[in-house]
């Protein structure tokens, strides 16, 4: 008698694993489906944050193109100002200025001319 109803059992073991492997599927979609939305909305922050820095220094490209290449150093150089807040140790203080868009002086001095 115990092996019947285990044979009827048995199958809604299987409907139960199908069940929570649905379950886990949609959890794991929804987890990514979540980090890519953040992910996101950190880069319209951040193009906000650059539309915000252009108008303040009254910075306009032509296209999308030429506001591409300064765009990009304006990352590098707010990553680079992120850096240096973030640093206790730094005895000056760096902040975004109108030079923002433009190559780090800097980054070329330390690099070797040969």
């Amino acid at each position: 008698m115990i092996h019947w109803r285990r044979a009827i059992l048995f199958p809604f073991d299987y409907i139960k694993l199908y069940l929570l492997s649905i379950m886990v599927q949609l959890t794991l979609t929804l987890v990514v489906t979540l980090c890519c939305f953040l992910a996101i909305s950190e880069c319209l922050i951040k193009d906000k944050e650059w539309e915000e820095w252009q108008q303040l220094h009254n910075k306009k490209y032509q296209s999308d193109e030429e506001e591409r290449f300064p765009y990009t150093i304006w990352i590098d150089n707010r990553k680079m100002i992120e850096r240096h807040k973030s640093d206790k140790n730094s005895t000056f203080k760096v902040e975004m200025n109108q030079f923002g868009d433009m190559v780090l002086f800097l980054k070329w001095l330390s690099k070797p001319a040969f």
